[in-house]
Order: C-alpha cells, then sequence, then structure tokens
C-alpha cells in the first residue's frame, strides 16, 4: 500500500515540477513581450517531450509529443526540431489514422503504431508518416524562418508508442486524437514557443 503513495506522490511532484516550468517559461515571455499574456499560446519544453496549451497564462492542456530524434537546431537539412518563436498556419485534417501527403490527405488509413511500406517517387522508403491532421509552423525569428520551408508541422503519427521520446524527423508528433484535438482549440496565428 505505501508503494501505491510513493508512486502517486512522485508523479503529483513530476506534475507540478512541469507546470512550474512551464509557468517560467510563460512568465519569462511575457515579460519580455514575446508572448501575449491575454489569449492561447503554446509552450513546448523539449527536455520533457511535453507541448502545453494555455489560456490567460493557465495551462488548459499538456499533450505528450515526439521531438526530433536529431536533437533542436534550424538549419535546412539537419532533421532537427527548431527552436524560438513560431505562429500556427493552416490546419489540414483528414480521418482518423488516414496517411497525409504533401499536405493532401490520400484515402490510405494506417495504425497508430504500425509502419508504411510506401517508397516514394525518388525511391525513399517512409516507414513514419503524417496521420489525422497537421497544423503548419511559420517561424517568427530569423534563425527560424526556414521552418515553413523545411516542412516542420505539429501532426499525428503512426508512431505513437514513440511519443515521451525524441524521435521525430524534426516535426512536433503528438497522438491522433490529440492533433484532432487541438486542430479545434486554437485558431490560426497562435503562438509557439519551442524551448529545447
Amino acid at each position: 500500500m505505501r508503494s501505491i503513495y510513493i508512486k502517486l506522490f512522485e508523479e503529483f511532484s513530476q506534475s507540478s515540477q512541469s507546470k512550474s516550468t512551464c509557468q517560467s517559461v510563460w512568465e519569462t515571455l511575457t515579460k519580455k513581450g514575446t508572448l501575449p499574456k491575454q489569449g492561447k499560446s503554446l509552450i513546448l519544453i523539449g527536455n520533457e517531450q511535453k507541448l502545453y496549451l494555455l489560456e490567460n497564462g493557465k495551462i488548459i492542456d499538456t499533450i505528450v509529443v515526439s521531438t526530433s530524434a536529431k536533437g533542436f537546431g534550424t538549419s535546412g537539412e539537419s532533421g532537427q526540431t527548431p527552436t524560438g518563436l513560431f505562429k500556427t498556419g493552416n490546419v489540414i485534417l483528414g480521418k482518423l489514422y488516414e496517411v497525409i501527403i504533401s499536405k493532401k490527405p490520400t484515402g490510405t488509413i494506417l495504425g497508430q503504431n504500425t509502419s508504411s511500406t510506401r517508397v516514394d517517387k525518388d525511391g525513399k522508403k517512409h516507414t513514419a508518416e503524417v496521420l489525422t491532421g497537421l497544423i503548419e509552423l511559420h517561424g517568427e525569428e530569423p534563425h527560424n524562418k526556414n521552418t515553413f520551408s523545411r516542412s516542420i508541422y505539429i501532426h499525428g503519427t503512426n508512431r505513437e508508442s514513440n511519443l515521451g521520446k525524441p524521435a521525430s524527423g524534426g516535426c512536433i508528433r503528438v497522438a491522433n486524437n490529440k492533433i484532432i484535438e487541438l486542430s479545434g482549440k486554437i485558431p490560426s496565428g497562435t503562438p509557439l514557443y519551442i524551448q529545447s
């Protein structure tokens, strides 16, 4: 019985620490004028692999993510997740678990932990795919202006079992049900701050 209480306390402590980290980042960024004090904003804390949705500074949703397996960076061919300030753009939604290629739903349904067998026109095999939906990201700082041209999105994935650890090719992967929820909660132009 004691171990159950210890486990619950540890989970509560970790949750409180995550929230205080996010709150601390939000407070710092609003003082600098980087994020607005009112309205919705997103903060991704890389070392936690969590994306927080805030409204007027209060956390209203916590989403487990997977950022790049190669870490954080903004160079064009790095395969890394960019950092800094962004704004969300267009939302493209397909059906639940539908593969999306070049921002177009394909009609192909793939399981949440099923490898793809797709080979593109250049002969590259794609075991990981964008599923269900995506939210475009636009870099707002000189070092991350190339984010849109790099096709870095928040999107659903057929690698849900890897959420919570860095495993993507640069995008921000989320659970398929979460991309649907998130796309309905944030308007285009919502600020996002990514901290490694």
